[in-house]
């Protein structure tokens, strides 16, 4: 019997601690459109992914750009925007992800990075 809740505070403990602390997933709210913001996702060593996603939210006065990094393509976006785009990601190791006011000055947006 004590072996058995020893057993079941550690399983708790373990499920508490992989919900809380979310690497994998980051959030902005963007209403200053003068600098870039870089967020960076960690994914969990065993876990499998299949997808990135990027959901967008709100508007913008002109164009914004995510960018994913050197070797993929930036994601333009402007306007009115309630949108999700989905990446391919198989677990291959942390991705930053750029944020860059590119010809925006205004607007308010809530951008939700996802493994």
């Amino acid at each position: 019997m004590k072996n058995f809740k020893l057993f079941l505070y550690v399983l708790i403990s373990i499920i508490l601690f992989t919900c809380c602390s979310k690497k994998d997933t980051a959030k902005l709210k963007i209403t200053d459109f003068s600098k870039t913001q870089t967020v960076v996702l960690q994914p969990y060593k065993f876990f499998p992914y299949t997808m990135i996603n990027i959901k967008v939210k709100g508007y913008v006065n002109d164009t914004i750009k995510i960018i994913q990094g050197p070797d993929l393509y930036d994601i333009n976006l402007s306007g009115d925007l309630d949108t999700i785009r989905k990446i391919e990601y198989y677990g291959e190791g942390p991705r930053t992800f750029i944020f860059d006011p590119y010809k925006a000055t205004q607007g308010e947006l809530e951008i939700e990075f996802q493994l």
